[in-house]
């Protein structure tokens, strides 16, 4: 398995040039986490978390229009709200569409959505005196013992030499 971290930003950017393109690697699984630091639902609506692609105009920093660079095609299962965890890694196993989204030759671009009512264009109850909002560590975090991180389990493919003698 391998570790890597977020380089930079909210949309999750995580280089992933080491599993170098000289070799025929297979994934086999993939975990994404983000290190929960606050959960409120002052709305009482009960959002869940999930994973999407993500596609920020730059791979250093965030542009006012990055905010609709998130996919609708689910990379894992969706966390309800009572599992979200605060000061602690919350962890999303990557599905077959989060597998090959991992590019093993460049940058890997993630990001975390409300699943039941941004995705699914649903808008809950709303309170003008309430807030609903999870919160984790991006990067930049001062430690890296809290980064998010998407841990790769994967193989080199075996392939079967042929040997042509004249």
């Amino acid at each position: 398995s391998c570790v890597f971290f977020f380089n930079d930003t909210a949309t999750t950017e995580i280089y992933t040039l080491s599993l170098h393109d000289a070799l025929p690697i297979s994934i086999n699984s993939a975990i994404f986490s983000v290190y929960g630091t606050t959960k409120v639902d002052g709305e009482s609506i009960a959002p869940d978390l999930n994973v999407y692609s993500s596609a920020p105009a730059s791979n250093t920093g965030l542009a006012a229009g990055d905010f609709d660079s998130l996919g609708i095609t689910a990379y894992s299962t969706a966390k309800a709200w009572a599992d979200l965890q605060v000061s602690a890694y919350n962890d999303f196993t990557l599905n077959a569409s989060g597998i090959s989204a991992i590019n093993k030759t460049g940058i890997t671009k993630l990001g975390l959505r409300n699943a039941n009512y941004d995705v699914a264009n649903s808008a809950p109850t709303w309170s003008v005196t309430q807030g609903t909002y999870f919160q984790g560590y991006h990067a930049e975090q001062t430690d890296t013992t809290s980064d998010p991180k998407l841990v790769i389990d994967y193989g080199v493919t075996t392939f079967t030499a042929k040997v042509m003698i004249y």
